[in-house]
């Protein structure tokens, strides 16, 4: 089985159909389940669009979403699967014996939210491409990293100041800021920190200010 996300989750990068139709291909030639998690396809900016691999067909591919994301319902853990039939049968058992059902309001509203939010999604869209914006454009020159395409977390390197960023997390929460050590994702990025610009414009610059304040005091050691 491959397990990704696209957007992707620490880095904000997008899948491009090219790549995303040849994994799929690949799934089928090797009989290898593709499971595709896009709870951030409706938050992506500037020339990036989402593809999801179910577009070149469900054979050996499931496409799981969620509504935490996109509609702000995090607490409410709703979620979608899109597979071919055996497998959706074969999941609703497991989630018999995990979740006896789904809150019966949680799904009267999601269903609302599919049928009706076209304007909130382009609105809420916005409003994280300018929090990206000013959060990324202000601590990148002291934390270096890609501009994210999508989703709402800036995800930064910490080597040029000789530390991991689990040492940086613990100096940022002496500040009372948090971020997510890179570690956490995986032993390729020891040395990064992913960073969530969710939190009110107010909010980012004060972090922001920290983050500096932070990596400054770093390099004065």
């Amino acid at each position: 089985m491959i397990l990704f996300s696209t957007p992707c989750n620490p880095t904000g990068e997008v899948y491009h159909e090219k790549a995303l139709k040849r994994m799929a291909e690949i799934a089928r030639e090797r009989n290898i389940m593709l499971v595709s998690d896009e709870p951030y396809h409706k938050i992506i900016f500037d020339q990036s669009s989402h593809v999801s691999p179910g577009k070149f067909g469900l054979q050996n591919v499931a496409v799981v979403n969620s509504f935490s994301k996109t509609y702000a319902m995090s607490g409410w853990r709703i979620g979608y699967i899109i597979a071919e039939k055996y497998l959706v049968e074969g999941m609703k058992k497991v989630q018999m014996h995990q979740c006896t059902s789904v809150a019966p309001f949680t799904q009267d509203a999601a269903k609302f939210a599919l049928m009706n939010d076209v304007k909130g999604i382009e609105e809420r869209r916005q409003i994280y491409k300018k929090r990206r914006d000013l959060f990324v454009n202000s601590v990148s020159k002291s934390l270096p990293g890609r501009m994210p395409p999508a989703t709402f977390y800036y995800f930064a390197r910490t080597d040029h100041l000789g530390v991991d960023g689990k040492t940086l997390v613990e100096k940022l929460i002496e500040k009372k800021m948090l971020a997510v050590p890179g570690y956490l994702f995986g032993k390729f990025a020891p040395n990064a920190v992913r960073f969530s610009f969710a939190k009110p414009e107010e909010d980012l610059k004060a972090g922001a200010e920290r983050v500096n304040e932070v990596v400054e005091s770093l390099k004065q050691h």
